[in-house]
């Protein structure tokens, strides 16, 4: 089947249905053909604790024990607040002059990203 034309992305609140508010979401697009294609992830998972926070974390990243990543914290509208390098399986990263909120923290190797939510007290 042809995949090419105009496609619409929905989103549902099945969860509790209260139009609550949206912290990340991930969309993977693949090509077929005469494109080359990559939709493998080459992020690992990762844990922040503690989770909340008070701006001092641990960035845990279980079976890699060597790591070139870059790691952002990102407001929930998208504006870039600080950035560090991740360089092994468990780093300690303190956010300077952040008020209290929720936030994204997004681990990048420049060919893929995964993203989870940060909340600073």
């Amino acid at each position: 089947e042809d995949a090419a034309g105009t496609w619409t992305l929905t989103v549902e609140d099945t969860e509790f249905q209260d139009g609550g508010d949206l912290f990340g979401w991930e969309l993977r697009l693949c090509t077929t053909g005469d494109g080359v294609a990559n939709d493998e992830i080459t992020v690992p998972t990762f844990s922040i604790n503690p989770n909340p926070s008070n701006g001092t974390f641990v960035l845990e990243l279980p079976g890699m024990p060597e790591a070139n990543l870059q790691a952002e914290l990102i407001t929930v509208d998208g504006k870039l607040l600080q950035s560090f390098n991740v360089t092994g399986q468990r780093e300690q990263l303190s956010v300077d002059n952040v008020p209290q909120g929720i936030y994204l923290l997004r681990l990048n190797d420049g060919q893929s990203s995964r993203t989870e939510r940060l909340i600073i007290l």
